[in-house]
């Protein structure tokens, strides 16, 4: 018990999460990701050049932005949680960048999942110049604009998908899709990421939290448990397109 009340006392105390469980699950998630980059590559290497192995180089990228992410999250909560810090704000930043250029991907990933690109180095580009747009604002930016993007674009991101899932066969370069698995990898981003936008990420990224009003507990809290929920989402939205052909 007197370990868990020291973390509730220091959790937040420099207003970032420090709490085990929070660096231990973005751990976990790195290392799914990691088997999934695997499993993804492989998958990549044995298509034919066309719009499937495309699709597959996008994914592959999103998990190899996500390893990136909650590797550099998971040192940071670890033992640069002081935000008065220089390596702070530089792996803080770091984590921040590369989970918005992972969303921007998966916003291109919908786009390729739900329409027919005839021309697929116009829409590379694109995303391509987004994520450089991305970088350098948050780069020379003191906002959070940037990091507020890339939570919301869990919310963006299954609205996005609405037609997808609603017209798929449509889509004449896809023959295969683990269409259930998808669906409910957009529920948990949905549904998890409004909640804590909209009720969490206020009332439960304070010191002593629980004791304030925040219905999970210190030792294991509103960010651990996001990590978990985006490690199973994740994990459904890899193994719905690896089934793809």
């Amino acid at each position: 018990m007197s370990q868990i009340n020291e973390i509730e006392e220091t959790n937040y105390l420099f207003g970032y999460d420090s709490s085990t469980a929070t660096w231990l699950t973005d751990f976990i998630w790195c290392a799914i990701t990691i088997y999934l980059c695997k499993i993804v590559y492989k998958k990549y290497n044995s298509q034919k050049k066309g719009y499937i192995k495309n699709i597959f180089l996008y994914l592959f990228l999103i998990n190899l932005f996500i390893v990136l992410t909650t590797f550099f999250g998971g040192i940071t909560h670890l033992l640069f949680y002081k935000n008065n810090t220089l390596l702070n704000k530089i792996f803080w930043k770091l984590t921040i960048i590369f989970t918005s250029i992972a969303s921007i991907l998966f916003i291109g990933l919908i786009i390729l999942l739900t329409f027919n690109i005839k021309n697929l180095y116009v829409l590379n580009l694109s995303i391509f110049i987004i994520c450089c747009l991305i970088l350098l604002l948050e780069l020379i930016s003191n906002t959070n604009y940037v990091e507020y993007f890339s939570l919301t674009s869990y919310i963006l991101i299954p609205i996005l998908s609405i037609p997808l899932l609603s017209n798929l066969k449509k889509n004449s370069s896809i023959k295969t899709f683990a269409h259930n698995k998808f669906i409910f990898a957009m529920l948990l981003f949905f549904c998890y990421t409004a909640f804590y936008s909209l009720y969490l990420k206020n009332i439960c990224s304070i010191p002593n939290a629980y004791k304030k009003g925040c219905i999970f507990p210190d030792w294991f809290n509103h960010n651990a448990i996001l990590h978990i929920i985006y490690a199973i989402a994740y994990y459904y939205v890899n193994t719905s397109i690896t089934k793809m052909s």
